[in-house]
């Protein structure tokens, strides 16, 4: 990306929200204009968290508009561990990046025994439920497979840092998961990933 595009986006954000830090993440850390760019901006004149899906310099950009970064979740925070700042005037982003590095070292939190048998319970629900036709079964068709995926990773020991890495890791690591997940065969999926029922 131009240092121009670079400059005009940085010029949003601060003008917009005075962002006095952005973070560049993602899988478009390149910037190529084909692709939205995922942001973080911080800033002091927010009290909700907000989304900026505007277009700026023909980048289409997918911003997260925050206060501050500290109440993300371990999980939420990995996405960060290998961003590119653009913009970091109190050196937050660069504490942001490093705590998203030392907790992706340490690995993911263990999963307690109570939250498995959870998940794996209200999986075989809706899996009972799939051959209902109703907007609640599409939507809950989102939800499982999103929880299914979420849970393959954490029975690999791998941190989920979102759809794009994700596909990518279980196509090289994976190929015959990845086909599993591919076929969008919930019950196939399901067993991959809690085993035969």
């Amino acid at each position: 990306m131009s240092q121009d595009r670079k400059n005009a986006i940085i010029e949003y954000l601060k003008s917009s929200y005075q962002a006095h830090t952005i973070i560049l993440y993602g899988s478009n850390t390149a910037m190529l204009p084909e692709h939205d760019l995922d942001l973080l901006v911080l800033t002091d004149h927010v009290r909700e968290s907000k989304r900026d899906w505007s277009q700026v310099a023909g980048m289409e950009l997918d911003a997260y508009i925050r206060s501050n970064w500290a109440e993300e979740d371990v999980r939420g925070l990995i996405r960060f561990r290998q961003g590119h700042l653009l913009l970091d005037e109190r050196g937050e982003g660069l504490r942001v990046i490093q705590a998203a590095q030392e907790a992706f070292a340490k690995g993911i939190p263990q999963q307690s025994a109570e939250d498995y048998a959870l998940k794996k319970n209200w999986v075989n629900k809706t899996l009972q439920r799939l051959n209902e036709h109703s907007l609640r079964v599409e939507i809950r068709k989102n939800e499982l497979f999103s929880l299914l995926l979420q849970q393959y990773f954490q029975n690999q020991a791998w941190w989920y840092e979102g759809a794009s890495i994700a596909s990518q890791r279980m196509q090289k690591e994976d190929p015959q998961a990845y086909q599993i997940f591919l076929s969008g065969d919930f019950l196939a999926i399901a067993d991959l990933v809690f085993g035969k029922r």
